[in-house]
């Protein structure tokens, strides 16, 4: 699969191509419950992987958790010592359903967890209102955050996939500078923990709706 090629056997370009399937996740590299190590990433296939760092990267087990493409990919997950946490690309788990979160059992690959996006109304109306979860995921002890590209931030119980709150980020503000500054879809790697505070850019991909914001926003732990 190659970027600029769009399918045409011009040049060095295959046709058909390929799947756009590499590995747009970083690597996670944890410490399980039971002390041994593991390497855990997400592809554009929809699929998560670990290895065995020990062993020469042996494969320890996949699980696919979207139907994954080049606009459905995984751009990170998050993992404690005992589940990695992944926002769920377009056809999730549930079929017909689209985007959520899953909680993935380090040592069996097995999903403890999955909660579904919510079909909430887009706050810019219905054109390109779309639920996956693909953006990168952060984790704090008991939490875990997830961003949609409806434009909204979720904080999850990492025990029980329990939404606890649930952020609309398409909202306007009047910015501590002196402008205008408006929410929109979440994409990407959009947010960050830091002194109690989580900061989030709201509105960071051009690619998914026809609203994207310009907002970079301060939330606290209550998720206001």
């Amino acid at each position: 699969w190659l970027y600029k090629c769009d399918g045409k056997p011009v040049g060095n370009c295959p046709s058909p191509q390929g799947p756009d399937h590499d590995f747009s996740s970083p690597p996670l590299l944890t410490t399980m419950a039971n002390g041994k190590d593991i390497l855990v990433s997400g592809s554009k296939s929809g699929m998560v992987w670990a290895f065995d760092p020990d062993n020469k990267g042996k494969i320890l087990w996949s699980v696919t958790v979207g139907k994954g493409s080049s606009s459905d990919p995984i751009w990170g997950s998050a993992a404690d010592h005992d589940k990695v946490y992944v926002g769920t690309p377009s056809l999730a788990l549930t079929p017909g359903k689209e985007g959520g979160f899953s909680g993935i059992d380090l040592n069996t690959g097995n999903t403890v967890w999955h909660t579904e996006s919510p079909a909430q109304p887009c706050g810019w109306g219905p054109l390109g209102c779309i639920h996956k979860q693909t953006a990168a995921v952060t984790l704090i002890p008991g939490a875990a955050f997830s961003a949609g590209m409806d434009g909204h931030l979720r904080a999850y119980d990492t025990k029980t996939g329990k939404i606890l709150w649930d952020y609309d980020s398409v909202q306007t503000w009047d910015a501590v500078n002196g402008v205008k500054a408006y929410g929109g879809n979440l994409d990407g790697s959009p947010q960050i923990v830091a002194g109690g505070t989580l900061f989030l850019n709201a509105g960071n991909s051009a690619l998914s709706s026809p609203h994207h914001g310009d907002a970079v926003l301060a939330i606290a732990v209550d998720g206001k």
